[in-house]
């Protein structure tokens, strides 16, 4: 062999030992499963739903217990769905048609919404900065505080909050949400609902004809046989020492849905719930109470209503029930 075969040999021999050292590095440094770089794992996900990681070109499945690598793209279809946990913050469900980036700055859990939405549950001393638009919008909240976040069609940011207050800051502008909906832009800033009247926000008691019926506080559906919605239609419920009686429109949430309630045309009382909360309230009927109640019930573009009345069992009130053939429950 010549020395110039030689040459070439040994050289060639070194660019494959530098080339085999070179892909061995860029693994060992870049590796998806380095504990260094994951930010978060999967608790649930449903057929439909891929992750990207910021080295790849392709999307990939993934199943429950995966690390979720910082910068990974999570792209949802329709009705699928992903719950995930931040080693170090809230736990989110990201909802159907959604396309979100988790990532961690600083130590710092950081999420990027380019369409959908997304829910989720803080624990003790959680902080979450969420990227749209290219503007930062930061939540936190106590523990087991409830949030969601949508990307609407006409670019704005909406954000609901549920039984605990969530603290928003947009802009330098802080604000604190309970039980309502704000929506952010650009344009309109930090823009909350209007709050209800501070009668009604004070303890929920309805005033003037329907004095004596509240929303009580939300019970858990358990060992309950009602099929939703429920009250039926031109339900009427009759009694004598007062009770509660529950509302329930439908047996889950898909998304942040909403249940508006009122009694005789006015002082209208709403509760907000999180994605895949049970939707139930109670009203609490002290003796003596009659009302006309209306319920409106919404779950992203789905929405349903109806009516019942609450009346003293006497015979007059059970006679008319019976003459207009109505649905009668008899309380006490």
């Amino acid at each position: 062999m010549s020395k110039t075969e030689k040459f070439l040999v040994t050289f060639s021999l070194l660019v494959f030992c530098a080339s085999m050292f070179g892909i061995f590095g860029y693994n060992k440094i870049f590796n998806k499963g380095s504990s260094q770089q994951i930010i978060a794992r999967v608790e649930r996900v449903s057929k439909g739903t891929r992750v990207k990681s910021p080295d790849s070109f392709e999307y990939r499945e993934v199943k429950v217990n995966d690390p979720i690598v910082n910068g990974d793209n999570i792209i949802s279809d329709k009705n699928s769905d992903i719950a995930v946990k931040f080693l170090n913050g809230p736990r989110l469900i990201i909802g159907e048609e959604s396309l979100i980036s988790l990532r961690q700055v600083d130590g710092q859990p950081d999420l990027k919404i380019e369409k959908g939405s997304f829910s989720g549950t803080f624990d003790e001393g959680d902080i979450l900065d969420v990227l749209t638009n290219d503007e930062v919008i930061t939540l936190n909240g106590e523990k087991d505080t409830q949030f969601s976040v949508s990307h609407t069609k006409e670019g704005e940011t909406e954000i609901g909050s549920f039984d605990k207050e969530l603290k928003i800051e947009y802009r330098g502008e802080k604000f604190t949400l309970k039980n309502d909906k704000a929506s952010v832009s650009r344009t309109q800033g930090l823009k909350p609902r209007t709050p209800q009247p501070k009668s009604l926000a004070k303890d929920n008691k309805l005033s003037g004809q329907e004095k004596g019926i509240s929303i009580d506080e939300p019970i858990q559906k358990q060992g309950m046989s009602l099929s939703p919605p429920y009250p039926k239609d031109n339900h009427i419920f009759l009694h004598k020492t007062g009770g509660k009686i529950p509302v329930y429109p439908k047996a889950q949430c898909k998304g942040a849905c909403e249940l508006k309630v009122s009694l005789n045309g006015k002082n209208e009382i709403k509760k907000v719930f999180a994605r895949d909360m049970v939707p139930i309230i109670y009203l609490s009927v002290e003796p003596g109470s009659q009302a006309q109640v209306n319920w409106k019930f919404s779950d992203g573009g789905d929405e349903t209503e109806g009516t019942f009345e609450v009346l003293e069992n006497n015979a007059d009130n059970f006679q008319k029930a019976f003459d207009k053939k109505l649905p009668v429950e008899v309380m006490n």
